[in-house]
């Protein structure tokens, strides 16, 4: 008998928001990585609308930024990125 066919959907977005929740998430076996929540910013200017994405920060330019944005995160200043 053949298994079945895998079947998954990617999820691609391309956005700007607010940068939230840097950390370094622990895993029981293997190194800890960068994380941080992303608030994107969508919807009619004057009605903006965020949803939020806890995202693996990938890269090392990527982790670079972050860390040196963390200061300015952790201290809840608004930091605007763009994504992808």
């Amino acid at each position: 008998m053949n298994p079945p066919d895998e079947k998954y959907f990617d999820l691609h977005i391309t956005g700007v928001g607010y940068l939230n929740r840097v950390r370094e998430a622990p895993i029981r076996r293997g190194q800890p990585f960068l994380a941080v929540e992303v608030s994107a910013l969508h919807g009619a200017a004057d009605a903006v609308e965020y949803t939020r994405f806890d995202c693996r920060v990938n890269g090392q330019d990527a982790q670079a930024v972050v860390r040196q944005l963390m200061p300015a995160i952790q201290a809840r200043q608004a930091v605007l990125v763009g994504f992808r």
